[in-house]
């Protein structure tokens, strides 16, 4: 079926469904209200709503429009707004000229720049980082004059000065640190959802630098709370507390000009570059960098000690064995011992991939059996072999294409040596 006739016989439902009468609240899943008109989404079609939305969304993606789902969710509002209030035979008798006319809205809308200033916890940085485009900036005054004049805009509210929304916002925020994204977007929904992976995408890369920092966005980051857990030894009767702090932020990193001449001698120069190109100029290799260092800085803030060692699995996944299929624990294994271990014997290349094999069987289990423990060593063990690899990967990004070739022409893999393995 074309997206025409799903989204058409979405449409048949809701427009049975929906209706113009003010049905009770427990009998509906929405109520919406445009000036003195209302509609009332009664339960029995929620489904058929969620479904035209993700029909909207897929024509969107189709289009190279990435529109928030609020915004479609609103788009899909207003259209049954006028099948219901218009003539709504006649608009039932034209559905599919009028479903062309709703995709076509979703061509026609433009994209538009937003500028974003997003706090940032748990880091300090003594100069500006650029990355990928965007900043991470102390919050001055002199910051805030530098984005009114490059893009001649005016900051303050109700004439506030610079002076006082600094103040403001660092108050409000208990930061004075914060990501400068610029981003491209159609609707306000989607800019702020964009603004907030590419801060965040900014600090992915810090963290393949300071893997055991707890910077995070303002909005990923709580107030210092105390958890009190209640412990009965149910044996010995004895009572006890367990007490302990949720989101302590420890060890804040600065970044001064000596740790980002440390970075740049790691690769940073080149992260920022392939974060400045567009997706389709960029190689199998350089996508699957960006995406593990992605993963691994979601494993780097990830609480949960299953999910982080998971997190990073996933990362070393995507630099090593991209296209998956059969026998990946054999495969991760030698590649890494190959790649990592270029210059090692090779018994110790036997070991790496013994090392390596039992992680990646850690990994099965987490995932197929639900072993949830993983020790602390494991777990070192892990992020210290993910960041090396992407690391060193990081120096082939502009000289091989993917994974296979680099392996093929650089770093071959004997397989006479884990035959007895």
């Amino acid at each position: 079926m074309t997206l025409i006739e799903d989204f058409r016989k979405e449409l048949r439902i809701l427009q049975s469904g929906v209706t113009k009468s003010d049905l009770p609240l427990k009998d509906c899943f929405k109520k919406i209200q445009h000036k003195n008109k209302s509609l009332s989404f009664p339960k029995k079609i929620a489904s058929s709503h969620v479904r035209a939305i993700r029909i909207l969304r897929l024509k969107a993606r189709n289009l190279r429009k990435f529109i928030s789902d609020k915004e479609l969710e609103h788009l899909l509002d207003d259209f049954l707004f006028d099948l219901k209030y218009g003539d709504e035979s006649k608009f039932m008798g034209e559905v599919d000229k009028n479903v062309v006319c709703l995709f076509d809205s979703l061509r026609k809308m433009q994209s538009q720049k937003h500028l974003f200033i997003v706090p940032i916890m748990g880091l300090s940085v003594v100069q500006d980082i650029a990355i990928g485009g965007a900043k991470i900036v102390n919050l001055t005054e002199q910051a805030l004059g530098s984005l009114e004049s490059t893009y001649s805009v005016k900051l303050g509210f109700k004439g506030e000065s610079l002076s006082e929304i600094v103040e403001r916002m660092t108050k409000s925020n208990e930061t004075t640190f914060y990501a400068i994204v610029v981003v491209d977007a159609p609707d306000d929904e989607k800019a702020l959802e964009l603004a907030l992976q590419k801060a965040d995408a900014c600090l992915n890369v810090l963290r393949l630098y300071y893997y055991n920092a707890q910077f995070a966005l303002r909005d990923e980051c709580r107030k210092l709370i105390l958890r009190e857990i209640v412990d009965v030894n149910l044996d010995t009767k004895i009572h006890g507390l367990s007490l302990s702090s949720i989101n302590v932020v420890a060890n804040i990193p600065i970044v001064d000009s000596n740790a980002l001449s440390q970075m740049k001698k790691a690769g940073f120069d080149m992260i920022d570059k392939l974060l400045s190109k567009e997706a389709d100029q960029m190689t199998k290799l350089q996508e699957n960098i960006l995406t593990a260092i992605f993963w691994f800085g979601n494993a780097v803030k990830e609480e949960q000690r299953n999910m982080k060692f998971l997190k990073s699995i996933i990362a070393l996944e995507t630099l090593l064995i991209p296209d998956g299929g059969q026998g990946k624990a054999k495969l991760i294994s030698k590649r890494y011992a190959s790649l990592v271990y270029a210059s090692a014997s090779d018994e110790e290349k036997k070991e790496v991939y013994r090392t390596m094999r039992s992680l990646y069987e850690i990994r099965n289990s987490v995932i197929h059996s639900g072993e949830g423990y993983v020790y602390d060593d494991d777990l070192a063990q892990v992020m210290h072999w993910t960041r090396a690899a992407i690391l060193i990967l990081l120096t082939y990004a502009e000289k091989f294409s993917d994974v296979t070739e680099l392996c093929k022409k650089r770093f071959p893999v004997d397989d006479s040596l884990y035959v007895a393995l």
